[in-house]
């Protein structure tokens, strides 16, 4: 109800993100398409898929993140786990 007191409108929708997020950002006409990266295989896998799909240019911002993933390292070099 807020949402839609300011002018907006919140779609649902269900299926691969990989197939269903082109396909509403080719129905909206989008100039990109904006989300926060993931950092799980999962995420990853699926984001690497949306973005295969798109007509237009995606922007992947990190997310809400103290450091982001894998930038700390231990003494020996490697990343915390």
């Amino acid at each position: 109800e807020a949402l839609g007191r300011t002018g907006g409108r919140l779609f649902v929708r269900r299926g691969d993100p990989g197939r269903v997020v082109p396909a509403i950002a080719a129905s909206a006409g989008a100039a990109a398409v904006l989300w926060n990266d993931a950092v799980t295989p999962f995420g990853r896998r699926r984001d690497a898929n949306v973005q295969r799909g798109l007509a237009c240019p995606c922007h992947v911002e990190a997310g809400n993140w103290v450091a982001q993933p894998g930038t700390i390292r231990r003494p020996n070099g490697e990343p915390y786990q």
